[in-house]
């Protein structure tokens, strides 16, 4: 009779078992969107700058930034400030995330937009390098040595 229901159990604790398993894999390979980010998001699409900043600011101070708070942060402040403080933003932004594609794209563009190509080149060079696959990266890098290549002539 022992035998008839630890078959049974036995089969029950190895499908617990391996639910177990896949659950844990599925939560630590979930990319985990950073919550503050979205509210400076809603934010700043409904207008409301200054309101976007107060939750930059406390996600700062929380230490719950990431690299796309500084990108954000950065937007603000090109939008309420000046770009060359935008700027600083960023490059704030890469002290702490010294990989980030966003931060090395906007960073990029900020160059160029300042006739700077060769400091322009490092930042992408650096975020196609991070993340290869990302066409607006290599969009630009693309660019960017075109533009080196037409002055090089």
């Amino acid at each position: 009779m022992l035998i008839h229901y630890g078959l049974p159990i036995l089969i029950l604790l190895i499908v617990l078992l391996l639910i177990f398993v896949i659950l844990q894999i599925r939560i630590f390979t979930i990319k985990e969107d950073n919550i503050y980010d979205k509210l400076i998001k809603d934010q700043m699409l409904g207008g409301h700058y200054g309101e976007a900043r107060n939750v930059v600011n406390q996600t700062l101070n929380k230490n719950y930034a990431d690299d796309e708070t500084y990108y954000l942060s950065g937007l603000i402040t090109a939008t309420e400030e000046s770009q060359s403080e935008a700027i600083a933003e960023w490059e704030r932004g890469l002290k702490s995330f010294p990989n980030s594609g966003i931060l090395n794209y906007e960073l990029a563009i900020a160059n160029r937009s300042l006739s700077d190509n060769k400091k322009a080149m490092k930042y992408i060079n650096k975020a196609v390098k991070n993340n290869p696959r990302n066409a607006n990266y290599k969009s630009l890098e693309k660019e960017l040595s075109e533009s080196s290549d037409s002055k090089d002539k």
